[in-house]
Order: C-alpha cells, then structure tokens, then sequence
C-alpha cells in the first residue's frame, strides 16, 4: 500500500490527517480525513470496496469534493503506485515538495 500524505483539505479542524493511495491487495485508489481524537466530524474513507477506484480520473473527481487538492507531480506518482505496484512507501507531500518517509 502507498501512503501520500496530504494537505488537509481547507476548513479541517487542527490535527486532522488527510493520507490517500494506492491499495494493491484491494485494487483500488484510496483517501482518509482522520479528525483528530475527541472530534464531533465523521471520518472521510473512501476505496474500502474492491475496485472502487481503480483508475485514477474518477478517485480524482472523488477527491475534489471533498475539497483536497493535488499537486500536479502527485498524479503522476498516484498513477505509477498502481501500475508499478508499489507498496510499503510513505511520502509527505504536505509542504508541497514530497519527502520520502518510508
């Protein structure tokens, strides 16, 4: 499973978590809104079904509204994360500019 950790999208209450990804075991493209511990807002976990999202251009549109934006560098990455069947990695995309942390 690749792991992006993203900007949260606009309005996310302090501590949120915003991760999406590829899960290679379920075939599908995947996003998390975690709120922070103690939170009254509902999670956001989209691509817990088998294939839900096994191509990229409708896990896009599904992240647009729910308001988290990518940089155009990470479309590439999201695409060969399938293809490549990467798993295991971890990038931290939040500042903009990714850093590998795993």
């Amino acid at each position: 499973m690749s792991r992006h950790l993203l900007p949260n999208p606009d309005g996310a209450e302090p501590g949120t978590e915003t991760v999406a990804g590829w899960d290679q075991p379920m075939k599908t493209y995947f996003l998390m809104i975690n709120p922070p511990s103690g939170s009254d807002t509902e999670p956001v976990w989209l691509g817990r079904d088998q294939g839900e999202f096994y191509t990229l251009e409708p896990f896009i549109q599904a992240l647009a509204k729910h308001g988290v934006r990518l940089v155009d560098t990470l479309f590439a990455e999201l695409y060969f994360d399938r293809d490549l069947g990467r798993s295991n990695t971890v990038t931290d995309w939040r500042s903009g500019e990714p850093v590998q942390l795993a």
